[in-house]
């Protein structure tokens, strides 16, 4: 399988991405080696699509080792005799997202940036449904909110351009769905299972408005 090309340096302990330096195979871009480059969920905030007032040091913290664990089963390296109680319920929701729709991740945890709208993020998992379409799930251990179809497809948009779909699969077009994952092992999806494909260039035009807007307040410092 074909490894995605755009993989920005990532620093896992700020949560920060980076330009890499360009093997010179590729392209050139508008920013050098070492460019800071915007988190899709910082856009999101600073462009005024997401509510932070729920958002808490505790559910960042919860967040983080519920995709660890789902990481690592994804992976299956997941040691349960490890696996704390209050986590379990999360991990075996996304066990049964995944035994219910048949979904297969192939990418998990997986760093991309644009190469020309120059943002970033982390896709939680992509891969493969039954049928052989190719989607993306991003795991919410807390509601999903409407930000969420917008997150995705900005997701799906640096899944499209990283050449990993270049890999061999049937269907080009990429599925998109957020899946929140409770503790008590049920999960729940977006109304109508997942956001249509058909949406997808509308919600990327407004993560794109939500970028001009973020990347408005950094020239203007505001």
């Amino acid at each position: 399988m074909k490894p995605p090309t755009y993989v920005p340096d990532f620093n896992v302990g700020d949560h920060t991405y980076k330009i890499p330096a360009w093997p010179l195979k590729l392209p050139p871009v508008a920013m050098p080696v070492g460019g800071p480059l915007d988190s899709v969920t910082k856009i999101l905030s600073r462009g005024g699509l997401c509510d932070n007032q729920w958002f808490t040091e505790e559910s960042a913290w919860r967040g983080s080792m519920v995709h660890k664990a789902c990481e690592y089963d994804d992976h299956s390296e997941l040691d349960e005799s490890t696996l704390a109680d209050e986590w379990r319920g999360y991990v075996a929701a996304w066990r049964r997202f995944k035994a219910d729709t048949g979904f297969k991740p192939l990418l998990v945890e997986q760093p991309l940036y644009h190469p020309s709208m120059l943002y970033a993020g982390t896709l939680d998992a992509a891969g493969v449904f039954p049928d052989g379409t190719v989607g993306i799930a991003d795991r919410k251990s807390g509601a999903i909110t409407p930000a969420a179809r917008i997150q995705t497809a900005a997701y799906a948009e640096l899944l499209r351009v990283s050449g990993w779909l270049d890999s061999g699969f049937r269907y080009p077009a990429i599925r998109r769905m957020a899946v929140a994952i409770r503790p008590d092992g049920t999960y729940s999806l977006p109304r109508g299972g997942e956001y249509p494909i058909a949406e997808q260039s509308r919600d990327l035009a407004v993560f794109t408005a939500a970028l001009t807007i973020n990347n408005w307040r950094i020239v203007n410092r505001v």
